[in-house]
C-alpha cells in the first residue's frame, strides 16, 4: 500500500511517501501534488519509508522538478534508503534533484531558496 502524508513547515511543504512508489501509486501521487504546485512553497519529498521506486515514479519526480523550477521554487528529496539513493544516482536524477540524508538538511536547503 502506498500513502502520502502532507505536512507544512515554514516555506516548505513536506510529502512523506510510504510503501511502493509504483506506476499506479504515481497516479494518485500526481493528483495529490497538483494543487501544491500552485502554491508558493518549495517541496520536500521524504523517501524514508519508500520501499520501492519505479521508472514511472522517477519520471514523476523529474516532472515535478521542472514545474517547481519554472516557478523559482525547489524540490528536495530526503532520507532515501541506500538502494533508492543508488537508483537516483545511476539514473542521473541525483544530479538534477537535490538529495539529502536527513529531513532537517532538506528543509534547510529548501528554506534557503
Amino acid at each position: 500500500m502506498f500513502t502520502v502524508h502532507l505536512q507544512r513547515a515554514q516555506s516548505c511543504t513536506i510529502l512523506a511517501v510510504q510503501g511502493e512508489f509504483t506506476e499506479i501509486a504515481v497516479r494518485s501521487f500526481q493528483k495529490q501534488i497538483a494543487p501544491l504546485l500552485q502554491e508558493p512553497t518549495s517541496l520536500v519529498i521524504n523517501l524514508e519509508h519508500c520501499t520501492y521506486i519505479s521508472s514511472a515514479a522517477l519520471r514523476a519526480l523529474l516532472t515535478i522538478q521542472q514545474a517547481v523550477r519554472s516557478e523559482n521554487k525547489r524540490l528536495c528529496l530526503a532520507q532515501p534508503a541506500p538502494f533508492i539513493q543508488h537508483i537516483l544516482k545511476i539514473t542521473g536524477i541525483a544530479a538534477t534533484i537535490s538529495v539529502y540524508a536527513t529531513l532537517e538538511k532538506a528543509l534547510q536547503a529548501c528554506q534557503e531558496n
